[in-house]
């Protein structure tokens, strides 16, 4: 079919309207948007040079927008079974670009967005959260679900075809995570890497990791912590002994990482293994983490030492306030109703 002089061929029209009158809309429906990348991505991958030319679009101009787009998008992905279909049509599109015109690739990797791989490698794929953040933060990395970390392999795939700068960039980034390997043991546990299993439970709680015959340690402080009072007190309450006890001997600061783990943590569970170190008995000896505790002898000494820590604080009450309580004794007389 010939087309009129003047007129863009439909490939043109589509993709410069998609890209240049559409593309912001996608940023308000970022978990919706995966048929109009569908759509951009299926029309860039017909077009020509010349249908490229027609839409009076810049690869250049364009991978630089991409660029920034991805880099300046907050994570969105708060599990494996999210979609952040914004990041993933961003990515594939900038790797269609990279495929498109490989030549431009220096010019943004090297030049104009040299962040740009330490924003897929680290940010994207391989950052490590913290065990405790803000309620309501996304943590790191970006990219938790299969397929946006697939399409974020692809790209940094492109991007290091034929650049030597970038590949030797990648490698040593990803030799360091290699050489740190505090997490090899001889465990077939420790090399069978499933995420998704490491991620806080759906439903919002964190766990206690048994360290051995613990399970009435995490049980109790699981209880403390779902008595929110209680807990969120101990969390706000000074550390008397802060600066002048170190963090790994301090019972009172391992009380609080515990409440804190269980509250904010976005890993499935916690290692108490500290606070047993920090916990000792009436010789000075650390918790035995192989031998069963009578619950309510532990309870007892728990509270005994949180009280002690408390005192000097304005919530010195707050043990009392919760687990106290009053005893009275009565006495009845069998033979008349006289009692006191």
């Amino acid at each position: 079919m010939n087309i009129p002089e003047g007129v863009p061929a439909a490939n043109s029209f589509f993709l410069s309207f998609l890209l240049k009158d559409l593309l912001e809309y996608a940023f308000s429906h970022r978990d919706k948007c995966n048929e109009f990348f569908n759509v951009i991505e299926d029309i860039f991958k017909k077009c020509s040079e010349e249908d490229i030319e027609a839409a009076k679009i810049n690869l250049l101009d364009l991978a630089n927008e991409l660029s920034e787009k991805i880099i300046s998008l907050p994570p969105f992905e708060t599990q494996q079974t999210d979609q952040d279909h914004l990041l993933q049509g961003l990515m594939s599109l900038l790797r269609l670009v990279f495929t498109k015109k490989p030549a431009i690739k220096d010019e943004i990797l090297i030049k104009t967005k040299p962040e740009l791989l330490n924003e897929i490698l680290h940010n994207c794929l391989f950052e490590i959260p913290s065990a405790i953040v803000e309620k309501g933060v996304i943590t790191g990395p970006k990219c938790k679900s299969k397929e946006s970390r697939n399409i974020a392999f692809q790209l940094l795939q492109s991007m290091s075809a034929g650049l030597n700068e970038i590949t030797i960039r990648t490698v040593n980034y990803l030799k360091k995570l290699v050489l740190n390997n505090f997490w090899r043991t001889h465990n077939n546990s420790d090399w069978y890497i499933v995420p998704i299993t490491s991620e806080r439970s759906k439903v919002g709680y964190a766990g206690l990791e048994n360290l051995g015959c613990t399970c009435y340690m995490n049980s109790l402080f699981q209880q403390l912590y779902m008595i929110s009072d209680f807990s969120n007190t101990i969390l706000e309450s000074d550390d008397i002994n802060a600066g002048k006890v170190e963090n790994h001997e301090n019972l009172f600061h391992q009380i609080q990482l515990i409440f804190g783990a269980l509250k904010l943590s976005q890993r499935q569970s916690y290692d108490p293994r500290l606070f047993c170190h920090a916990f000792k008995d009436y010789e000075g000896n650390p918790m035995n983490v192989l031998e069963q505790m009578d619950v309510d002898e532990f309870f007892n000494n728990i509270m005994d030492k949180l009280e002690t820590v408390i005192k000097p604080t304005p919530n010195e009450g707050i043990i009392k306030r919760i687990f106290g309580g009053v005893m009275s004794n009565e006495l009845i007389c069998k033979g008349c109703p006289h009692y006191r």
